[in-house]
């Protein structure tokens, strides 16, 4: 009978840790990688507010930087003002390589969780749950990033301001770059397209 029971603990034990998500693990040792190019339109659909083209471009920078993009982005915000507007972004993420491949490395990068909430980075605010909602399900799978879990909660009851938690598992530098190196909005992408 006990041998029965230590089996079945066994077997419980293995499926748990099979059906847990993986998650990057923070003290995760650096890689070879490379720099893999994007040039993506990320669509924006029905947002409960609108954003002026700086607000969009300060944001997906903030993020960029979060995912680890290097330093050398684009960001071109158009129909701003409206509630459906788009992004233009070109940037790069590290791509890890395969050991045969890392005479080819550009940089050493670290798999990380990054967090998205109210305040991380420091631009998002609880208003911005529908944006990050469509960040989630529109921008990470296009890079592709795997958003690991998520808790959006944008339409609030009562009293309650709306809530969000993302993390998503991504490639970081093992050392970061600078966002001054970085363009700041143009004069261009801060009118209204």
């Amino acid at each position: 009978m006990r041998a029965i029971l230590a089996i079945f603990a066994t077997l419980a034990f293995v499926s748990a840790a099979y059906a847990a998500p993986a998650q990057p693990s923070s003290n995760a040792a650096a890689q070879p990688a490379a720099w893999l190019q994007h040039d993506i339109v990320v669509a924006l659909h029905n947002l409960p507010k609108t954003y002026s083209c700086n607000d969009l471009w300060y944001k997906f920078r903030d993020v960029l930087l979060e995912i680890g993009a290097r330093a050398d982005y684009k960001i071109l915000p158009y129909d701003c003002g409206s509630r459906s507007p788009q992004v233009q972004l070109n940037f790069m993420l590290p791509q890890a390589l395969s050991p045969s491949q890392k005479q080819y490395a550009d940089l050493d990068a670290t798999p990380k969780a990054v967090e998205l909430h109210p305040g991380n980075p420091s631009t998002l605010n609880a208003s911005d749950c529908d944006l990050v909602s469509q960040m989630s399900s529109e921008f990470f799978p296009a890079i592709p990033l795997k958003v690991v879990s998520t808790k959006l909660e944008c339409t609030a009851s009562g009293k309650a301001q709306p809530h969000f938690e993302l993390s998503v598992a991504a490639l970081t530098p093992a050392k970061r770059p600078s966002p001054a190196l970085a363009d700041q909005p143009s004069a261009k992408s801060s009118q209204q397209h």
